[in-house]
């Protein structure tokens, strides 16, 4: 038997899954210790024209190296430190690895729905089609479909990527068929006696 099959229930999912090969070197603290100071050292020293790759690809090798949810790896004081870090960086604003970023924080968040509100008033991600679909599901878990169906509209009007369009059609099409669902489902729930 794998070693990591042992304790997998411990193990955070991930929209994105997992690598197998993160979870089975896992144990290997003396190789995670040394990959970590690399990553650290990497956002201290980069020099490039795209900093916010460094601290992607630290954000997602922390995910995927401490699958407990990030815990050990503190991925929400990293995901809050990259957030401040280019949080007036306006170039960003549009790039899908910052709203990826943006999400994870709101997804370890117990108010994902004023993440996704701050994130629309100061103009983040709002090009970018998953973080209208992303919002919507969070307001739907509320049950404010009205808001839900109305961050819809607002996606319409600024996403201009005909693929992206096409995607967002498909999401909104899923989501108002969840909706009629449950108004159905409601509706039969008060004809019963």
């Amino acid at each position: 038997m794998v070693e990591w099959e042992l304790c997998k229930e411990n193990i955070q999912p991930l929209r994105q899954g997992r690598k197998a090969s993160a979870l089975t070197e896992q144990n290997d603290a003396h190789k995670i210790a040394e990959e970590k100071q690399a990553y650290e050292l990497a956002l201290r020293t980069y020099e490039g024209s795209d900093p916010l790759e460094a601290w992607y690809a630290y954000i997602i090798w922390v995910e995927q190296t401490y699958p407990n949810g990030g815990k050990e790896g503190n991925l929400n004081s990293l995901l809050e430190k990259c957030l401040k870090e280019f949080k007036n960086e306006s170039k960003y604003n549009d790039d899908p690895r910052f709203f990826e970023v943006w999400m994870k924080y709101a997804n370890l968040s117990s108010h994902a729905l004023e993440v996704y509100n701050f994130m629309n008033t100061e103009g983040v991600a709002k090009k970018v089609s998953k973080f209208y679909v992303e919002w919507a599901w969070e307001l739907e878990q509320v049950n404010n479909y009205k808001k839900a169906e109305n961050t819809f509209k607002l996606a319409y009007e600024n996403i201009e990527n005909l693929e992206d369009l096409e995607i967002l059609k498909i999401k909104h099409k899923q989501f108002q068929a969840r909706v009629m669902k449950k108004m159905l489902e409601k509706s039969d729930d008060d004809i019963v006696p």
